[in-house]
Protein backbone atom coordinates (compact mmCIF):
# COMPACT_ATOMS: atom_id res chain seq x y z
CA UNK A 1 0.00 0.00 0.00
CA UNK A 2 2.76 2.36 0.63
CA UNK A 3 4.54 1.65 -2.08
CA UNK A 4 1.38 2.43 -4.31
CA UNK A 5 1.14 5.74 -2.98
CA UNK A 6 4.83 6.44 -3.01
CA UNK A 7 4.16 5.64 -7.37
CA UNK A 8 1.11 7.86 -7.18
CA UNK A 9 3.18 10.47 -5.99
CA UNK A 10 5.78 10.53 -8.27
CA UNK A 11 3.17 10.37 -11.31
CA UNK A 12 1.59 13.19 -9.87
CA UNK A 13 5.06 15.14 -9.44
CA UNK A 14 5.97 14.07 -13.08
CA UNK A 15 2.52 15.63 -14.37
CA UNK A 16 2.97 18.57 -12.02
CA UNK A 17 6.66 19.16 -14.23
CA UNK A 18 4.84 18.65 -17.52
CA UNK A 19 1.94 21.25 -17.12
CA UNK A 20 3.86 23.30 -15.54
CA UNK A 21 6.70 23.32 -18.88
CA UNK A 22 3.85 23.40 -21.11
CA UNK A 23 1.86 26.55 -19.13
CA UNK A 24 5.05 28.02 -18.69
CA UNK A 25 6.53 27.71 -22.58
CA UNK A 26 2.94 28.90 -23.42
CA UNK A 27 2.70 31.77 -21.42
CA UNK A 28 6.38 32.35 -23.26
CA UNK A 29 4.21 34.30 -26.21
CA UNK A 30 6.41 37.09 -25.34
CA UNK A 31 8.93 36.27 -27.23
CA UNK A 32 11.89 39.54 -26.69
CA UNK A 33 12.30 39.56 -23.12
CA UNK A 34 12.90 43.31 -22.93
CA UNK A 35 15.69 44.09 -20.47
CA UNK A 36 14.89 47.70 -19.69
CA UNK A 37 14.37 48.91 -22.92
CA UNK A 38 14.02 52.61 -23.18
CA UNK A 39 10.64 54.30 -24.56
CA UNK A 40 10.17 55.74 -27.69
CA UNK A 41 10.74 59.59 -27.91
CA UNK A 42 6.54 59.53 -29.49
CA UNK A 43 5.35 58.22 -26.44
CA UNK A 44 2.83 56.43 -28.07
CA UNK A 45 0.18 54.45 -26.32
CA UNK A 46 -3.12 52.15 -25.94
CA UNK A 47 -5.14 52.13 -23.10
CA UNK A 48 -5.90 48.91 -21.07
CA UNK A 49 -8.64 50.30 -18.86
CA UNK A 50 -7.19 53.20 -17.06
CA UNK A 51 -3.34 52.06 -17.60
CA UNK A 52 -0.92 53.14 -20.51
CA UNK A 53 1.11 50.74 -22.18
CA UNK A 54 3.60 52.23 -24.25
CA UNK A 55 5.52 51.71 -27.29
CA UNK A 56 9.18 50.31 -26.96
CA UNK A 57 11.98 51.60 -28.94
CA UNK A 58 13.84 48.32 -28.41
CA UNK A 59 17.79 49.29 -29.01
CA UNK A 60 19.01 47.79 -32.17
CA UNK A 61 15.95 45.77 -32.78
CA UNK A 62 13.35 48.02 -33.55
CA UNK A 63 9.94 49.49 -32.29
CA UNK A 64 7.47 46.97 -29.90
CA UNK A 65 4.20 47.16 -28.48
CA UNK A 66 4.33 44.58 -26.10
CA UNK A 67 0.26 43.93 -25.08
CA UNK A 68 -0.90 41.90 -21.89
CA UNK A 69 -3.17 39.22 -21.56
CA UNK A 70 -5.87 41.06 -21.28
CA UNK A 71 -5.74 43.13 -24.07
CA UNK A 72 -8.59 43.53 -26.55
CA UNK A 73 -7.26 43.17 -30.07
CA UNK A 74 -10.04 43.73 -32.10
CA UNK A 75 -10.16 47.76 -31.50
CA UNK A 76 -6.52 48.87 -31.22
CA UNK A 77 -6.52 52.48 -31.31
CA UNK A 78 -3.23 54.36 -30.50
CA UNK A 79 -2.46 57.78 -28.58
CA UNK A 80 0.40 60.01 -28.20
CA UNK A 81 0.86 62.43 -25.07
CA UNK A 82 1.42 65.60 -27.58
CA UNK A 83 -1.63 65.13 -29.35
CA UNK A 84 -0.48 64.12 -32.37
CA UNK A 85 -2.27 61.86 -34.65
CA UNK A 86 -1.35 58.43 -34.92
CA UNK A 87 -2.81 56.09 -37.34
CA UNK A 88 -2.40 52.58 -38.67
CA UNK A 89 -0.58 52.52 -42.19
CA UNK A 90 -2.34 49.41 -43.92
CA UNK A 91 -2.64 47.95 -47.10
CA UNK A 92 -6.49 49.62 -47.50
CA UNK A 93 -5.11 53.02 -46.38
CA UNK A 94 -5.17 54.34 -43.25
CA UNK A 95 -7.42 53.65 -40.02
CA UNK A 96 -7.35 54.96 -36.74
CA UNK A 97 -8.40 51.60 -35.31
CA UNK A 98 -6.89 47.85 -36.12
CA UNK A 99 -8.34 44.59 -35.52
CA UNK A 100 -5.47 42.30 -35.30
CA UNK A 101 -7.24 39.03 -33.41
CA UNK A 102 -7.09 36.63 -35.88
CA UNK A 103 -3.53 37.59 -36.77
CA UNK A 104 -1.85 37.62 -33.05
CA UNK A 105 -3.30 34.73 -32.08
CA UNK A 106 -1.14 32.90 -34.94
CA UNK A 107 1.82 30.91 -34.58
CA UNK A 108 4.38 33.80 -34.27
CA UNK A 109 2.19 35.90 -32.56
CA UNK A 110 3.57 38.64 -34.02
CA UNK A 111 1.72 41.33 -36.24
CA UNK A 112 4.05 44.02 -37.95
CA UNK A 113 2.28 47.51 -39.36
CA UNK A 114 3.64 50.61 -40.01
CA UNK A 115 2.37 53.75 -38.45
CA UNK A 116 2.09 57.12 -39.62
CA UNK A 117 2.72 59.84 -36.98
CA UNK A 118 1.18 63.45 -37.58
CA UNK A 119 2.36 66.32 -35.31
CA UNK A 120 0.10 69.74 -35.52
CA UNK A 121 3.28 71.17 -36.79
CA UNK A 122 6.44 69.65 -38.56
CA UNK A 123 6.51 66.21 -40.93
CA UNK A 124 4.70 63.03 -40.60
CA UNK A 125 6.67 60.25 -39.07
CA UNK A 126 6.45 57.13 -39.94
CA UNK A 127 7.30 53.91 -37.61
CA UNK A 128 7.33 50.49 -38.60
CA UNK A 129 6.01 49.35 -35.41
CA UNK A 130 5.93 45.12 -33.98
CA UNK A 131 3.19 44.07 -31.96
CA UNK A 132 3.07 41.02 -29.49
CA UNK A 133 0.56 39.86 -27.11
CA UNK A 134 1.22 38.06 -23.59
CA UNK A 135 -0.81 34.30 -23.26
CA UNK A 136 -1.79 33.29 -20.54
CA UNK A 137 0.19 35.25 -18.06
CA UNK A 138 -1.01 37.58 -15.50
CA UNK A 139 -0.33 41.19 -15.49
CA UNK A 140 1.55 43.57 -12.85
CA UNK A 141 1.21 47.59 -14.08
CA UNK A 142 2.64 49.10 -11.46
CA UNK A 143 2.90 53.09 -11.97
CA UNK A 144 5.08 55.76 -9.40
CA UNK A 145 3.62 58.53 -7.55
CA UNK A 146 6.83 61.02 -9.03
CA UNK A 147 7.24 59.33 -12.46
CA UNK A 148 9.88 62.45 -13.19
CA UNK A 149 11.85 61.95 -9.85
CA UNK A 150 11.11 58.74 -8.21
CA UNK A 151 10.70 56.56 -11.22
CA UNK A 152 12.42 53.31 -12.88
CA UNK A 153 15.70 54.99 -13.21
CA UNK A 154 15.43 56.24 -9.63
CA UNK A 155 14.80 52.87 -8.22
CA UNK A 156 17.25 51.12 -10.08
CA UNK A 157 20.32 53.00 -9.15
CA UNK A 158 20.65 52.27 -5.84
CA UNK A 159 18.79 49.11 -3.83
CA UNK A 160 18.55 52.09 -0.81
CA UNK A 161 15.99 54.57 -2.89
CA UNK A 162 12.64 53.27 -1.89
CA UNK A 163 9.44 54.65 -4.17
CA UNK A 164 5.58 54.55 -3.44
CA UNK A 165 2.40 54.20 -6.35
CA UNK A 166 0.20 52.35 -7.16
CA UNK A 167 -0.45 49.07 -8.55
CA UNK A 168 -3.05 46.55 -10.68
CA UNK A 169 -3.04 43.32 -10.89
CA UNK A 170 -5.11 40.47 -12.53
CA UNK A 171 -4.37 36.80 -12.88
CA UNK A 172 -3.65 35.01 -16.50
CA UNK A 173 -7.35 34.60 -16.92
CA UNK A 174 -7.75 38.81 -16.24
CA UNK A 175 -9.62 38.66 -12.78
CA UNK A 176 -8.24 41.80 -11.13
CA UNK A 177 -6.13 40.44 -7.62
CA UNK A 178 -5.14 44.29 -6.57
CA UNK A 179 -6.20 47.67 -7.53
CA UNK A 180 -4.37 50.05 -4.69
CA UNK A 181 -1.64 51.72 -3.43
CA UNK A 182 2.00 50.53 -3.21
CA UNK A 183 3.65 51.79 0.14
CA UNK A 184 7.39 51.05 -0.70
CA UNK A 185 9.29 49.13 -4.03
CA UNK A 186 12.69 48.95 -4.20
CA UNK A 187 15.44 46.74 -5.62
CA UNK A 188 15.87 43.37 -4.32
CA UNK A 189 18.84 40.88 -4.34
CA UNK A 190 22.60 41.93 -3.78
CA UNK A 191 24.42 40.78 -6.74
CA UNK A 192 21.50 40.02 -9.09
CA UNK A 193 20.44 44.15 -8.57
CA UNK A 194 23.52 44.43 -11.19
CA UNK A 195 22.00 42.74 -13.72
CA UNK A 196 20.35 44.94 -17.00
CA UNK A 197 17.10 43.36 -15.39
CA UNK A 198 16.25 44.26 -11.80
CA UNK A 199 13.85 42.36 -9.41
CA UNK A 200 12.01 44.41 -6.68
CA UNK A 201 10.84 44.17 -3.55
CA UNK A 202 7.43 45.75 -2.70
CA UNK A 203 4.67 46.29 0.01
CA UNK A 204 1.02 46.87 -0.48
CA UNK A 205 -1.04 48.90 1.26
CA UNK A 206 -2.87 46.01 2.70
CA UNK A 207 -2.60 42.26 2.98
CA UNK A 208 -3.99 40.70 -0.17
CA UNK A 209 -3.28 37.31 -1.67
CA UNK A 210 -1.76 37.27 -4.70
CA UNK A 211 -0.96 34.02 -5.03
CA UNK A 212 -2.27 30.92 -3.49
CA UNK A 213 -4.76 31.37 -0.39
CA UNK A 214 -2.21 33.22 2.13
CA UNK A 215 -2.60 37.52 2.21
CA UNK A 216 0.58 39.27 3.09
CA UNK A 217 1.51 42.67 2.37
CA UNK A 218 5.34 41.68 1.51
CA UNK A 219 5.99 40.20 -2.30
CA UNK A 220 8.96 40.08 -4.74
CA UNK A 221 9.21 40.37 -8.04
CA UNK A 222 11.93 38.20 -9.35
CA UNK A 223 13.54 39.21 -12.53
CA UNK A 224 15.20 35.53 -13.43
CA UNK A 225 17.62 37.48 -15.60
CA UNK A 226 20.31 34.51 -15.31
CA UNK A 227 17.44 31.80 -16.28
CA UNK A 228 17.41 32.26 -20.09
CA UNK A 229 13.76 29.98 -20.22
CA UNK A 230 12.50 31.86 -17.14
CA UNK A 231 11.14 28.38 -15.75
CA UNK A 232 14.09 27.08 -13.26
CA UNK A 233 12.82 28.48 -10.15
CA UNK A 234 8.83 28.00 -10.77
CA UNK A 235 8.97 24.61 -11.75
CA UNK A 236 10.83 23.63 -8.86
CA UNK A 237 8.72 26.27 -6.28
CA UNK A 238 5.71 24.27 -8.15
CA UNK A 239 7.24 20.41 -7.08
CA UNK A 240 7.92 21.11 -3.96
CA UNK A 241 4.64 22.85 -2.60
CA UNK A 242 2.75 19.72 -4.00
CA UNK A 243 5.11 17.94 -2.26
CA UNK A 244 3.81 18.98 1.21
CA UNK A 245 6.86 21.95 1.54
CA UNK A 246 4.76 23.98 3.37
CA UNK A 247 7.50 26.44 3.38
CA UNK A 248 7.83 26.85 0.13
CA UNK A 249 7.19 30.41 -1.62
CA UNK A 250 3.97 30.05 -4.03
CA UNK A 251 4.93 32.20 -7.39
CA UNK A 252 2.93 32.85 -10.42
CA UNK A 253 4.32 34.15 -13.95
CA UNK A 254 3.38 38.00 -14.61
CA UNK A 255 4.34 40.46 -17.17
CA UNK A 256 5.64 43.58 -15.56
CA UNK A 257 4.49 46.98 -17.03
CA UNK A 258 6.55 49.84 -14.62
CA UNK A 259 5.24 52.57 -15.27
CA UNK A 260 3.77 52.05 -18.56
CA UNK A 261 7.10 50.50 -20.14
CA UNK A 262 7.25 46.35 -21.05
CA UNK A 263 9.72 45.12 -18.50
CA UNK A 264 9.45 41.76 -19.13
CA UNK A 265 8.38 38.07 -17.90
CA UNK A 266 8.82 38.08 -13.77
CA UNK A 267 7.84 35.93 -11.11
CA UNK A 268 5.44 37.17 -8.40
CA UNK A 269 6.47 35.36 -5.55
CA UNK A 270 5.54 35.29 -1.64
CA UNK A 271 8.45 36.65 0.28
CA UNK A 272 10.52 34.12 2.18
CA UNK A 273 10.04 36.34 6.43
CA UNK A 274 9.31 34.52 9.42
CA UNK A 275 5.47 35.41 9.76
CA UNK A 276 2.29 33.19 10.64
CA UNK A 277 1.17 33.51 7.20
CA UNK A 278 4.91 32.38 5.38
CA UNK A 279 7.58 30.87 7.48
CA UNK A 280 5.54 29.82 10.57
CA UNK A 281 8.50 29.81 13.22
CA UNK A 282 9.73 31.30 16.33
CA UNK A 283 11.32 34.62 15.18
CA UNK A 284 14.31 34.79 17.30
CA UNK A 285 15.78 38.10 16.62
CA UNK A 286 12.62 39.86 17.43
CA UNK A 287 12.09 37.16 20.73
CA UNK A 288 15.79 38.51 21.69
CA UNK A 289 14.90 41.91 21.36
CA UNK A 290 12.02 41.64 23.98
CA UNK A 291 14.07 40.15 26.14
CA UNK A 292 17.51 42.09 25.79
CA UNK A 293 16.23 46.10 25.05
CA UNK A 294 19.51 46.96 24.63
CA UNK A 295 20.21 44.50 22.01
CA UNK A 296 22.67 45.76 19.52
CA UNK A 297 24.07 48.84 22.10
CA UNK A 298 26.50 46.46 23.76
CA UNK A 299 27.08 43.84 21.37
CA UNK A 300 30.61 43.94 19.38
CA UNK A 301 31.48 42.39 16.28
CA UNK A 302 34.81 40.76 15.71
CA UNK A 303 36.15 38.38 12.64
CA UNK A 304 38.50 35.42 12.42
CA UNK A 305 39.17 32.42 10.19
CA UNK A 306 38.38 28.98 10.46
CA UNK A 307 41.14 26.08 9.99
CA UNK A 308 39.77 26.15 6.34
CA UNK A 309 41.10 29.88 6.00
CA UNK A 310 37.88 31.34 5.33
CA UNK A 311 36.86 34.22 7.14
CA UNK A 312 33.55 34.46 9.42
CA UNK A 313 32.07 37.17 11.80
CA UNK A 314 31.07 36.67 15.22
CA UNK A 315 29.37 38.59 17.90
CA UNK A 316 30.43 39.25 21.87
CA UNK A 317 28.38 41.12 24.37
CA UNK A 318 25.44 39.17 24.08
CA UNK A 319 23.28 36.91 26.55
CA UNK A 320 21.83 33.47 24.85
CA UNK A 321 18.15 33.29 25.02
CA UNK A 322 16.20 31.42 27.76
CA UNK A 323 14.34 29.39 24.69
CA UNK A 324 15.59 27.94 21.06
CA UNK A 325 13.59 27.99 17.57
CA UNK A 326 13.80 27.92 13.75
CA UNK A 327 16.28 29.72 11.66
CA UNK A 328 15.78 31.61 8.58
CA UNK A 329 19.06 31.90 6.78
CA UNK A 330 19.45 34.07 3.76
CA UNK A 331 22.94 34.06 1.13
CA UNK A 332 23.65 37.03 0.96
CA UNK A 333 26.97 38.82 -0.62
CA UNK A 334 27.08 41.92 1.55
CA UNK A 335 30.04 43.58 3.49
CA UNK A 336 30.33 42.84 6.99
CA UNK A 337 27.35 45.99 8.59
CA UNK A 338 24.84 43.72 10.22
CA UNK A 339 24.86 42.83 13.64
CA UNK A 340 22.71 39.15 12.99
CA UNK A 341 23.62 37.19 10.07
CA UNK A 342 26.83 35.03 8.58
CA UNK A 343 29.37 36.28 6.50
CA UNK A 344 32.54 34.40 5.17
CA UNK A 345 34.95 34.43 2.11
CA UNK A 346 36.09 31.17 0.35
CA UNK A 347 39.55 31.20 -1.47
CA UNK A 348 40.13 34.57 -1.35
CA UNK A 349 36.47 35.80 -3.00
CA UNK A 350 33.26 36.93 -1.33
Amino acid sequence: MKHSKFCLKKIVLAAMVFIMMLVTLQSASIKVDADNPESSGTRVYIEIGEEKVYVLDVKDVGYYLFLPTEADTSCLHLYSENDDLIQFAGEEGLSDEIDITDVIDSENNVFETDILITPDQGDSETIHLNIMKGANIGTFFYSSDDVENKGIAWIDADRNNRGKGTAYITNRKGKVLYDGKIDDIHLRGTSSSRDPKKGYAIKLSKKTALVGEQKGKKWVLLAMYKDPLRIDDYIMKGIANVSDDKYSAHETIVNLYYDGCYRGVYLLSEKNEVKSNRIDITDMEEYYEEQYPEYGETVSLKTAQNKYGNTFQYQTGIEGPSELGGYLFEMDANFLDNYSGFFFVANGAK
